[in-house]
């Protein structure tokens, strides 16, 4: 009966041995998802951002060559203006 005490803490410690190492391997297993998971959610916020920059760069320049177009149009009235001044 002494030796299947023994055997059976020894048994009970192998178990708790594997519960033990389940349990490392799988605190790392869940930190690496984890870790993987914010990894992907950064590269979806940069490529977001980079698709808001690039619509923002876009928008700018269509503005800015509606600026310079309507800057032309008010040289050349100023232009007329000028004219018209220096015949009179």
């Amino acid at each position: 009966m002494a030796k299947w005490k023994i055997k059976r803490q020894y048994f009970l410690l192998t178990i708790l041995f594997m519960i033990v190492m389940l349990l490392i391997f799988g605190a790392k297993y869940f930190s690496l998802a984890r870790k993987e998971h914010r990894k992907e959610a950064k590269e979806e916020t940069y490529i977001e951002l980079a698709r808001r920059s690039i619509q923002s760069e876009e928008l700018v320049a269509s503005t800015l060559a509606e600026i310079k177009d309507k800057t032309k149009q008010i040289e050349s009235r100023l232009g007329q203006v000028e004219k018209v001044l220096k015949e009179v």
